[in-house]
């Protein structure tokens, strides 16, 4: 049996990224691997050792800050399945819960995990896009909805190639080390892009996944128009600003 840890789902729960974690359950289901959501917020025992994988989405500014406080009073336990290669995905700005810090819009300095070097700020303003980036000889696809900027990382998960990344308008985007992925990306990002939910159902599932095996033809198509209209503005904006 596969263990889902949803942490925070009632706390970091904007924009419909849930269904990360329906569209992974599911993609292990087809693949015939036995699996469960297992849902963790601040009243309950944080206890990883059993995760199969770990999620956290997005969530409100105010809300993001009492997630990462409990986060962080139980870090060691959280660091301890990332030492163990427990995959982990974090979307939206749990991302920034990783980091050093946060500091707020008011200029309060929240501490985070550590577990990265880089530091976030919260600004007045939000910062909107839609999203192409390449991972690896990959493209994905996505959307962008955050009011901070994210500085220091040293290890990129995504080169922008159309959108924002981490800090305004420069090309990287994310963080990424060993099975620890983190992006601002949403749309939800595995329903958005069958080549990132192969790779975390064979992560989760700690072996190769053929994508025969959990291929879903809408979402293949669902991709592709994405991809081509996300394209077409991307060479039409870039005409218009020569």
């Amino acid at each position: 049996m596969i263990r889902l840890y949803h942490l925070y789902p009632d706390l970091m729960d904007l924009y419909g990224d849930y269904a990360n974690l329906l569209m992974l359950s599911r993609a292990l289901t087809r693949a015939g691997y036995e699996n469960e959501i297992v849902k963790r917020s601040l009243i309950d025992r944080f206890d990883l050792s059993d995760a199969g994988f770990v999620y956290i989405g997005s969530g409100r500014e105010s809300r993001q800050k009492r997630a990462m406080a409990h986060l962080l009073r139980n870090k060691e336990t959280f660091r301890d399945a990332v030492r163990r290669g427990v995959p982990v995905l974090l979307t939206g700005n749990a991302m920034e819960m990783i980091g050093k810090s946060v500091t707020d819009k008011d200029g309060v300095r929240h501490e985070g995990l550590g577990l990265a070097s880089f530091e976030s700020v919260e600004g007045t303003k939000r910062l909107v896009s839609d999203e192409i980036v390449r991972w690896g000889e990959e493209k994905l696809v996505g959307f962008i909805n955050k009011s901070s900027e994210i500085r220091g990382v040293e290890k990129p998960l995504f080169h922008v190639e159309f959108g924002l990344g981490n800090a305004g308008e420069e090309k990287e985007e994310g963080y990424a080390e060993g099975n620890l992925f983190a992006t601002h990306l949403i749309g939800p990002i595995l329903v958005k892009n069958p080549a990132f939910l192969l790779k975390m159902t064979s992560l989760a599932a700690k072996a190769e996944i053929k994508a025969d095996a959990i291929r879903d033809k809408y979402a293949d198509e669902a991709f592709a128009i994405t991809l081509s209209e996300l394209s077409r503005r991307a060479e039409t904006e870039t005409k218009s600003n020569i």
